[in-house]
């Protein structure tokens, strides 16, 4: 951004905002130091665990801010973290954290005196001012503030005056440009690398898509076990059936029918068993009549009573409506079989380029990614297609399951769906 986009007020305006930010900067960082310096004797790592989330919070509001001034992106690369004391060792390990770091001293250092000269100078001015006003006889008490009386000359007001309004445009002057280099040394600071957020990503793509063929090769397998198991033998007991019908025709026809009526009752039968298997590749009404009423059929056929609010302003991609109807069906499934809930709600809108929404329920609670349940396979699902998942469960509930993916529609339609199942 150049100088001149940004306005004299709203510099000034980001200044006073960087100088009071300067104060808790310095304090946390303060603690950060501390906890860090106390770490290798354990009594820092409680201050660790507090300061690290502090800081993040603290850099990301320097990052909005840069970014809003700037209007150029100011990336953050962080680094997984883990749960506990782990979080001390991920922070130490993760350049993100060092950033974060930095970005902090500079915020309470030598970026609060960039930001405050502005008002330094304005300061100044009015003590320029406030002094040579000492002059006026009608001022008595200037006497008692410096000590003795005080003398001053037409002369000395005017070069005072001179010398304050001098100050308040080297204020005026200068806020843009300060502000402005200080928007660019956070973003210099706190910018994550590029490089090494693309290697990250492509480990994450390339885990997930190893997932994904793991489980697409199972799903064949089951698939073809299915078939082999089912329907195939079911379809070949009915050849048989029918072979034996047609050789009693003219033999024994009431025989013969017995046999039609059985393959009649074996052909529903193999039907289902089909119907089954194709529903659990793609239900046909996701792909017929698109995710909320999808949404709505899996409500129906849950054991407590479901709330979908779905309202997302048309028909979806293909891979998003798949992914997201399984991820609705795995987290109401674990809704039915761990959390002990009297009722659940499913809730998907459009956030302009993306679909953000949760599945919630008032159960137990205590859910995790990584307990088993199958969420952490949903979230890997996701993150192939740009999107997350999160969990934030309490021991005594309620557990709400936040998704969020990006996606564009595929068609002017829209399928808003609102109901109890």
């Amino acid at each position: 951004m150049e100088h001149h986009a940004m306005t004299r007020w709203g510099a000034l305006g980001y200044a006073c905002v960087y100088t009071v930010l300067g104060v808790p900067a310095a304090f946390v960082w303060s603690l950060y130091f501390t906890g860090l310096a106390l770490s290798p004797v354990l009594v820092g790592l409680p201050l660790v665990m507090l300061m690290v989330p502090l800081t993040e919070r603290l850099a990301r509001a320097l990052r909005y801010l840069a970014a809003r001034g700037l209007l150029r992106h100011v990336p953050s690369h962080y680094a997984p973290s883990p749960r506990g004391l782990g979080v001390v060792r991920a922070s130490l390990a993760d350049p993100a954290r060092w950033q974060d770091f930095a970005g902090l001293l500079i915020a309470a250092s030598i970026g609060w005196l960039l930001t405050a000269l502005p008002f330094v100078f304005i300061a100044f001015a009015i003590t320029v001012i406030a002094v040579s006003a000492a002059w006026t006889p009608e001022l008595p008490f200037w006497n008692d503030v410096f000590g003795a009386p005080w003398t001053s000359s037409a002369v000395d007001l005017a070069v005072s005056l001179l010398v304050a309004a001098g100050l308040v445009v080297l204020a005026a002057t200068s806020v843009v440009p300060l502000v402005t280099a200080r928007m660019n040394l956070d973003r210099a600071v706190l910018s994550g690398d590029d490089v090494e957020a693309l290697h990250r990503r492509i480990d994450e793509v390339t885990a997930a898509r190893d997932e994904q063929v793991d489980t697409s090769a199972a799903q064949l397998r089951r698939l073809e076990r299915d078939l082999h198991d089912g329907a195939q033998a079911r379809l070949a007991s009915l050849t048989m059936t029918l072979g034996l019908a047609q050789e009693m025709v003219d033999r024994d026809p009431e025989v013969a029918k017995r046999l039609l009526a059985e393959a009649k009752d074996g052909t529903a039968t193999a039907l289902r068993e089909i119907r089954g298997i194709v529903r659990g590749v793609v239900p046909p009404v996701l792909a017929d009549r698109g995710l909320g009423p999808a949404v709505d059929a899996l409500a129906v056929d849950l054991p407590l009573p479901v709330t979908t609010q779905i309202e997302v302003g048309g028909r979806l991609p293909a891979p998003v409506e798949s992914t997201l109807y399984f991820t609705i069906g795995e987290a109401l499934a674990n809704v039915v079989k761990h959390a002990g809930a009297s009722r659940a709600w499913v809730r998907l809108e459009r956030h302009g380029e993306a679909i953000v929404g949760e599945i919630g329920d008032d159960g137990r609670g205590g859910a995790r990614l990584d307990a088993g349940t199958g969420l952490g396979g949903v979230a890997r699902r996701l993150a192939v297609l740009d999107g997350r998942l999160t969990v934030r469960s309490p021991e005594g509930g309620p557990t709400v399951v936040s998704v969020e993916v990006p996606c564009a529609s595929s068609s002017p339609r829209t399928t808003p769906s609102s109901g109890t199942g």
